[in-house]
């Protein structure tokens, strides 16, 4: 996970001082978010990934559940956010049908 972070931080900060219109940078912004997600989301389980057709949707399902977040998301809400984040990665990592490890989350 360093490393992807690592990676797409270092895309997303050249981008940003790319001499262009802020269209044309916003356009290559999500354009890298979302070729790196495609290309490194098989990393999380080789066994689910196993062919390209999927992996474009399922990065893509992974980023709007991160991304749009914001728009409906209440801290103050029945689910922390630590216990959010564990539960999206726990979904994308093991499915719905693995039961998620009781884990006391901080609020």
């Amino acid at each position: 996970m360093h490393d992807h972070i690592t990676r797409q931080a270092a895309d997303l900060a050249r981008i940003v001082k790319l001499p262009l219109p802020v269209e044309e940078r916003f356009m290559q912004f999500v354009e890298s978010f979302m070729r790196v997600a495609a290309r490194e989301r098989d990393e999380l389980n080789p066994g689910l990934m196993e062919t390209q057709r999927v992996r474009k949707p399922y990065a893509l399902l992974l980023y709007g559940m991160m991304i749009w977040t914001f728009s409906w998301y209440r801290r103050s809400g029945d689910i922390g956010p630590q216990e959010l984040a564990a539960r999206i990665s726990h979904l994308f990592v093991n499915g719905f049908k693995a039961p998620l490890p009781e884990i006391e989350y901080l609020r």
